[in-house]
């Protein structure tokens, strides 16, 4: 209050403060508002409009939105509507400015009885710098806490660093830097330097190397600023003065410096800023600064409304792994995105593709903090995430910093909610942010710019640092989100217990309808751990899963009910819940629970009970293909040595000029040539013949094109769109390289005058598509899945669909055997491509539907309900169980592997539904479409016996020993003999006669039954005795005295001959032929016949 006071005692220092307000400005006498009398110009100061509330006098909150300074008292115009400018020197001024300060000092007053203690701060206050007292709402001479850095010394201490900012600091002349140091993990903290601060240098990065300690930083924070360093050889505890390393350009922010091949790396901004780790980094020459980040354009992020002054890139973050290399990801004020600017290692130069490379973060539109975790094989960030509570706030996007989170993410671009570690309600005056981090064990330890209500002034916004915060979060690896439930209002409301106050995620409950019916006053809560159950005060219990999706109503809840606040865990198994009420994007993650995106491949995309109608989910993974199908947009390829380049029809096109190699350029790309095996060109010239075609490219080595990196392939279309393919695996220059821009020629200068045109330019990556481990729909809205992405389901992968109608366009690959449990009355479509070499099961009474152009080639096997097809697709084998239902609606046949119905497996040739021209037909299938099944036993007999039409009715039996002819050939042996089992053998099927005086018994048996049945012949001489017959295998060795020989008739039969020695037959000589399945009864045709009278044959 005092310092209030002191402000404002004279209009001669009332002028100088306002001197020191950042936005206030000297006008000149030219510009100075002239007396209302004519006299001379009266001396003032202006500052542009704002948006600072002030008290009215009549009560309530006007905005004040332009002051100007009379150099001998104040006028402020538009402040209360209809009331005339005053005069500085009129007596009506001296009583409106009386009563204005008095209610300033009043709402001060106020202020101060409502100041948190310091002891209510979270973590560990470093240091405070007291906030600055206001005056009309404006700061006064305001210093603030800015650029926290902490590092953890080898030797197990912590040191801890800021500067400051505001115009009350100097930082737009000379910066200030205090630096602090605990021995004992951060419970304590003292000032180093003797307690002095380092003059000249902000923004500073503590790092630590060879043995000592140093402080890289700029020396302003304004125009033509540059760096400087500052050296410690006792850990911390004295400083060298700042050398200049001019004229290298300034670090933009703090960062964690990385050792990665002999360097040690820092961001400045968006460029890499690095020395080699053998040299003296006092030096500037020891320094490089390569850069290489495009010029930012209005074009990037369409539809974002992203703008070249807004939308300002920078304050980014270095990182690294093995896997995604050196990497600096800077914010994107105003939206929720970094960039992920990828750096070569060797030439240290940026590369970025804006069509690629802009990924969607919770807390991107403001600094955070990111480091890879080598243990966990994971990255981490801080940030400052909008909850949905804050979602409508006044207050801009990049100034909202009241929660503060842990993310990680093992590949930069899917990132996932850890933990909300911090949060404060009081969104206007109070803020945690510009975290910088260091681990320790297990353990992430952080330094916080920090603006708190600690007593005296209040921050006049949470941007407005007063406090330099130490804070540990113990175990990272390892965190889980402490969430409970709460009754308030009418609704059960989800809270996250942090290290300050509890942050309100919203209403639990996802949709406004559950069976007809809104949730009406609950009164009760329980969880079994899985699922939570909420009673109403009529009595219905509702179940809902921990993400609050609806499941259904329960007659009684298996869990003990409470009304107290319910403790309960994240949602199980990775599963992440779409979060809107109606359509949206599916990268965005204000689009699901807890901004979790699903992807990497361990998640599940839930579709619950949170639309309240159909909704269209989009995919767009931005692959890296240009297919130039808007008319007049070239994608961002430029054209040289063309004559009327256009793009129009689908094609970009040309004419050679003559004697120029003609070419298309693309720049700004920033992709791994190692997962780009090849570029595709489809494209035509209209020409006969040969007509080479050039690749060139430049990587993030050697952004420029030259003749050692250049591949030739050529087009031999004779004027027909041909694809040209580029195969780039092992070559040099490409390889182990990050390509940044292409080159084609599609043809040269000798091919003057002739016209090309390019359908398509692809390279194939393997990021196109998004990875999951399932699909989930419970909600009984209709969600549909579209768009430009792709899919691929790996590990345990389920399609699940409880209730409703959905379906999912996407092209979707099985990178593992899938699940699609589908519930009664439910139906889940695939319009998409399906493809993969995994099985697909299909579970539950529902119906799962594929209508798209399918190349799966596994498994498929109907366990439960219904499987419907509506192409030719099941290439592998299928597996139908008894109940279970294949539709084949399609016309045409589908050639597939095996078939087994019921547990059985059926022999080859087609299949179909009953009433179809398949040749085996069964009411497991339905529809026009047949299956020709390649793999498996000959139709057999039982196959033969659908075929002849035995289905088992009277006159139609089936059986092997059944006769429905009444022929006295049983069927086994028709099938054996090439017999009709329907109408009687008007020929002999066996003969018997003397051949040179020898007996020969011959038969002609079909090689179809061969595999099933056992044939034999079996001969004795005496009918009347006991005499046994004795038994000849046709197909093994014979006795003594029987020869017996096939002949393959070349008709699908072969034809046996038994020959017995005239010699052993005696006068009599009886001869039957036996047949018999492998497992079932035998079958007989017997023939009898005199050795000495000629032949007689009958069954």
């Amino acid at each position: 209050m005092q310092a209030l006071k002191t402000q404002i005692m004279t209009s001669v220092l009332l002028n100088k403060q306002l001197e020191a307000i950042a936005g206030w400005k000297n006008v000149p006498d030219s510009q100075a508002v002239p007396r209302g009398n004519g006299r001379t110009p009266v001396p003032m100061m202006i500052r542009p409009p704002t948006h600072h509330p002030v008290k009215r006098l009549g009560g309530g909150l006007r905005k004040l939105t332009t002051f100007r300074i009379f150099k001998g008292g104040l006028q402020t115009e538009r402040m209360i509507p209809n009331v005339p400018t005053l005069h500085p020197s009129s007596r009506d001024f001296r009583l409106l400015f009386s009563l204005l300060l008095a209610v300033v000092l009043a709402a001060l007053s106020s202020q101060s009885l409502r100041a948190q203690s310091p002891a209510d701060c979270p973590g560990v206050i470093i240091n405070e710098v007291p906030a600055p007292s206001l005056f009309f709402g404006i700061p006064i001479n305001p210093r603030y806490v800015s650029d926290p850095c902490i590092l953890v010394l080898s030797n197990g201490d912590y040191l801890a660093a800021h500067a400051l900012f505001g115009s009350g600091s100097g930082s737009s002349t000379s910066g200030i830097t205090s630096i602090f140091r605990s021995t004992n993990q951060g419970v304590t903290w003292s000032k180093v330097n003797g307690g002095n601060d380092l003059n000249g240098i902000l923004r500073g990065s503590l790092f630590e190397q060879g043995g000592a300690v140093y402080l890289l930083g700029a020396n302003k924070d304004t125009a033509g600023n540059f760096p400087l360093i500052s050296k410690s050889t006792d850990n911390g505890s004295t400083w060298s003065a700042p050398t200049s390393l001019a004229p290298l350009g300034a670090l933009a922010t703090p960062d964690n410096a990385l050792t990665v091949n002999g360097r040690l790396w820092l961001a400045s901004s968006t460029s890499a800023f690095y020395f080699a780790t053998s040299s003296d980094p006092m030096l500037t020459n020891s320094w490089s600064r390569p850069g290489g980040f495009p010029a930012a354009s209005s074009s990037w992020l369409p539809g974002t409304g992203f703008n070249t002054t807004d939308n300002f890139i920078g304050e980014g973050q270095i990182s690294h792994s093995p896997a995604e290399g050196l990497v600096i990801l800077p914010k994107v004020r105003l939206l929720s995105y970094t960039a992920l600017a990828r750096v070569n290692p060797v030439s240290g130069r940026v590369s970025f593709d804006p069509d690629r490379d802009f990924v969607p973060l919770p807390g991107g539109e403001k600094k955070f903090g990111v480091r890879f975790d080598p243990v966990s094989g994971k990255y981490y960030m801080l940030s400052n995430p909008i909850l949905p509570a804050d979602t409508g706030s006044s207050i801009a996007r990049d100034l909202i910093r009241n929660t503060a989170a842990v993310f990680s993410s093992t590949d930069l671009r899917n990132w996932k909610l850890e933990k909300i570690f911090l949060y404060t309600a009081n969104i206007n005056y109070e803020g945690f942010q510009y975290f910088n981090f260091e681990f320790d064990g297990n353990d992430i330890v952080l330094a916080s710019r920090t603006g708190f209500d600690v007593g005296g002034n209040r921050p006049p916004r949470g941007h407005d640092s007063n406090l330099l915060t130490f804070h540990r979060i113990p175990d990272f690896r390892n965190l889980t989100r402490d969430l409970y439930l709460k009754i308030e209002g009418g609704q059960v409301r989800r809270f996250e217990r942090t290290q300050h106050t509890d942050a309100p995620l919203g209403v639990f409950a996802r949709g406004t309808s559950f069976v007809g019916q809104p949730l009406t006053n609950p009164n009760a809560m329980g969880s079994d751990g899985t699922s939570v159950y909420l009673r109403e005060s009529g009595g219905r219990i509702l179940q809902f899963d921990l993400g609050g999706n609806f499941l259904g109503t329960v007659a009684s809840a298996p869990v003990t009910l409470q009304s107290a606040d319910l403790n309960i865990p994240a949602p199980l198994g990775g599963e992440r819940s779409w979060n809107l009420s109606g359509s949206g994007v599916w990268t965005d993650p204000q689009s699901w629970q807890d901004w979790n995106v699903p992807g990497p491949a361990s998640d599940v995309a839930v579709f619950g009970s949170a639309a309240t109608g159909n909704a269209t989910i989009t995919l767009a993974n931005a692959p890296l293909a240009w297919n130039f199908d808007s008319a007049g947009n070239f994608e961002g390829w430029t054209t040289t040595n063309i004559d009327s380049p256009a793009v129009s029809g689908g094609v970009l096109s040309g004419t050679v000029q003559s004697n120029n190699d003609p070419l298309i350029i693309r720049t700004n790309l920033n992709f791994s040539a190692d997962g780009a095996p090849q570029v595709r060109v489809r494209m035509r010239v209209n020409v006969s013949g040969t007509v080479p075609v050039d690749l060139f490219w430049g990587n993030s080595s050697d952004d420029t094109f030259v003749g050692t990196r250049r591949v030739s392939v050529n087009y031999t279309g004779n004027g027909n769109f041909q694809d040209v393919v580029f195969t780039m695996t092992g070559v040099a220059g490409w390889a182990g390289e990050r390509i940044t821009r292409l080159r084609l020629d599609p043809t040269n200068g000798a091919f003057t005058g002739k016209v090309f045109e390019i359908d398509s330019i692809s390279v194939p990556l393997p990021d196109d598509a998004t990875a999951l481990a399932g699909l989930r729909f419970t909600g009984p809205a209709n969600y549909t899945l579209s768009g430009s992405g792709s899919l691929i389901l790996s590990g345990a992968t389920r399609l699940d669909a409880t209730q409703g109608s959905h379906t999912v366009s996407l092209p979707v690959q099985l990178a593992a055997n899938a699940i699609a449990g589908i519930n009664s009355g439910a139906t889940l479509t695939l319009s998409g491509a399906l493809s993969g070499s995994q099985a697909l099961t299909k579970e539950g009474a529902g119906t799962l539907i594929l209508t798209g152009v399918n190349t799966r080639s596994g498994a498929t096997t109907v366990a439960e309900g219904t499987l419907a097809i509506n192409s030719a697709q099941l290439s592998g084998n299928v597996f139908l169980t008894t109940g279970a239902a294949l539709q084949l609606n399609f016309a045409g046949t589908d050639d597939i592997g095996e078939l087994w119905l019921g547990g059985g497996q059926k022999w080859r040739g087609t299949w179909g539904a009953p009433g179809s021209d398949a040749t085996y037909q069964t009411s497991a299938l339905s529809g026009t479409g047949t299956l020709s099944v390649t793999a498996g036993p000959d139709p057999g007999f039982a196959g033969w016996a659908m075929e002849q039409g035995l289905t088992g009715a009277p006159g139609f039996e089936s059986g092997p020993t059944d006769d429905p002819d009444l022929d006295g050939t049983p069927n086994l042996l028709e099938w054996v003999l090439s017999g009709d089992p329907l109408a009687p053998n008007t020929a002999r099927p066996v003969t018997f006669r003397m051949e040179s005086g020898a007996p020969v018994f011959q038969f002609e048996r079909t090689l179809q039954s061969k595999e099933q049945v056992t044939c034999r012949v079996e001969y004795t001489t005496d009918l009347k005795s006991n005499e046994p017959w004795i038994e000849i295998p046709v197909d093994g060795p014979s006795p003594a005295g029987v020869a017996v020989t096939t002949e393959n008739l070349g008709d699908g039969t072969e034809r046996i001959r038994v020959i017995f020695d005239p010699g052993q037959s005696g006068d009599r000589l009886f001869v039957r032929l036996a047949a018999g399945l492998e497992a079932g009864p035998t079958a007989t045709a017997a023939g009898t016949q005199s050795a000495h009278s000629g032949s007689k044959g009958h069954p």
